[in-house]
């Protein structure tokens, strides 16, 4: 038997949050990892969510800054890691602002240093917070 991968044994679950990009949308697809359910909104099943969600957003349209913490903590009280990208605002101190980046619910991660492969190196890459 072919694996391929560090996961082969693992499933894909998505949920669309943009284009748009609203608190609506993102709270919605939190929820959604929560219980997913079929495409007709129907057939809610806890058991079949996600260990761990990855996001590469800043909701820079939510309504506040706030916006999105109650549904990133119920993730993380429903036992998923939520791993989101720290943003590209550069790698000053305070710089991840977007949320939900920021909040202590989420696995905020970053970008090192250019040639990364060739040279490791422990230094955050300039344009990531």
């Amino acid at each position: 038997t072919r694996k391929i991968g560090n996961a082969p044994k693992s499933k894909w679950i998505h949920c669309k949050a943009l284009p748009g990009g609203t608190d609506s949308s993102y709270i919605g697809c939190l929820q959604f990892y929560i219980a997913p359910h079929d495409l007709d909104g129907k057939n809610e099943n806890p058991d079949i969510r996600p260990h761990v969600t990855s996001h590469s957003y800043g909701c820079v349209r939510c309504s506040s800054s706030e916006a999105m913490r109650p549904a990133s903590e119920a993730l993380r009280a429903a036992g998923v890691v939520m791993v989101v990208a720290a943003g590209n605002a550069g790698s000053r101190c305070s710089t991840i602002n977007d949320q939900p980046g920021h909040y202590e619910a989420v696995c905020s991660v970053g970008a090192l240093g250019r040639n990364w492969r060739l040279q490791p190196s422990h230094t955050i890459a300039g344009f990531s917070s």
